[in-house]
C-alpha cells in the first residue's frame, strides 16, 4: 500500500480468505463496484515482489503500469489464470459495462481472441500485462472472451503495484 506495507491482489468478488502456497493471508481492504472488483491481502509468510508467474520457467519482473486511458481497443495482452493459464489476446472494448456489478461504470476492458476462450471459472484476480507492464486484474469471463479491471483502479485501497 501507500505506507510500504506489501502485499498481494485478487478479485473482490472471491472469498475474503486467501492462501498463498498453502499459507493463509491476511485480509486487508476491497471495493467492489462501479469500476472496482478487488480486494488486497498481507503475505505474512511470503516474500512479495515484483515478479509475476506467467506459467513459463522464468517469473517476468513487473517494471511499469499502463492506466485505462493509456490502453486503446487492438492492443496485444496476456494473462495467467490460475485454470485458463498464459492466454492473450487483442483489447476490443474498454467501455464494457459489467451490469452484475453495484452501480456499474464503463470502465471495464473487455479482451478477445477469434482462436480461443480467455477466461475459465477461477481465474479471477489473475494479472493481465504486456511485456513488463501490468495493465490490470482479471474479473470475469463473458462467451470466449474475458474482462478486466484497468490496474489504475487499485488506487481505490490506498495500493499500488510493486514495480522494482
Amino acid at each position: 500500500n501507500f505506507s510500504g506495507t506489501k502485499g498481494i491482489l485478487t478479485a473482490g468478488h472471491c472469498s475474503d480468505n486467501q492462501y498463498h502456497n498453502g499459507s493463509p493471508l491476511t485480509f486487508q481492504s476491497e471495493s467492489y463496484g462501479g469500476s472496482q472488483d478487488i480486494q488486497w491481502h498481507t503475505a505474512p509468510n511470503h516474500t512479495v515482489d515484483n515478479l509475476l508467474d506467467t506459467g513459463h520457467n522464468t517469473p517476468r519482473s513487473i517494471t511499469s503500469t499502463r492506466s485505462r486511458n493509456l490502453q486503446s481497443v487492438g492492443d496485444f495482452v496476456c494473462m495467467h489464470g490460475k485454470y485458463s493459464g498464459y492466454k492473450c489476446g487483442f483489447i476490443s472494448d474498454k467501455n464494457y459495462t459489467r451490469t452484475t456489478l453495484p452501480n456499474p461504470n464503463a470502465t471495464w476492458i473487455r479482451v478477445h481472441n477469434d482462436a480461443d476462450d480467455l477466461s475459465q471459472g477461477g481465474d479471477s484476480g489473475a494479472p493481465w500485462f504486456n511485456s513488463s507492464t501490468a495493465l490490470g486484474i482479471h474479473a470475469a469471463g463473458i462467451g470466449d472472451d474475458a474482462i478486466y479491471m484497468a490496474i489504475n483502479y487499485i488506487s481505490a485501497l490506498n495500493v499500488s503495484v510493486l514495480t522494482q
